[in-house]
């Protein structure tokens, strides 16, 4: 699986599209979108996938505020789903900023996932074991993927 580091990608198979915008491999189906330690997960979702033959588009959101409206927008006016992962709560979140943004934008989405801790107490464990228990994984990712892809 490859890595994210803060400001490195380590790779030998993916294409990035440029080392400063917050896209880091390119696709045609869905478009996967999160920011900090969720990149890593979301790119195994992606090897995932890719091993099904679907193509998903990754995008790193470098800033969570502003959202980067107009790459996401990109990207999903071409893949047509989204899956946005984040680590926090589900009120409030940047999934949800990021809905209500291509909504207000007129933007047609077929299908979306909201990953994120969901609306309870998060108890205590590492940070693997809560990921899988929040379905944050990239197991678990890849299965909500294929589920905005089926019915999207």
């Amino acid at each position: 699986m490859d890595t994210y580091l803060r400001t490195v990608i380590t790779t030998y198979h993916r294409t990035v599209i440029n080392q400063s915008y917050p896209a880091t491999q390119t696709g045609a189906d869905i478009t996967l979108a999160g920011y900090g330690m969720m990149l890593n997960q979301l790119l195994d979702c992606a090897d995932r996938l890719a091993r099904n033959g679907i193509q998903a588009e990754v995008v790193k959101l470098n800033t969570i505020t502003p959202i980067p409206l107009e790459r996401l927008t990109a990207s999903v006016q071409k893949t047509g789903r989204l899956l946005v992962a984040e680590d926090s709560a589900a009120a409030g979140g940047v999934g949800q900023r990021i809905a209500a943004g291509l909504f207000d934008a007129g933007i047609q989405v077929r299908g979306l996932a909201l990953v994120n801790t969901g609306h309870t107490f998060v108890t205590h464990g590492t940070v693997p074991q809560l990921q899988r228990l929040c379905g944050l994984d990239g197991a678990s990712l890849y299965h909500r993927a294929l589920e905005v892809c089926r019915h999207g």
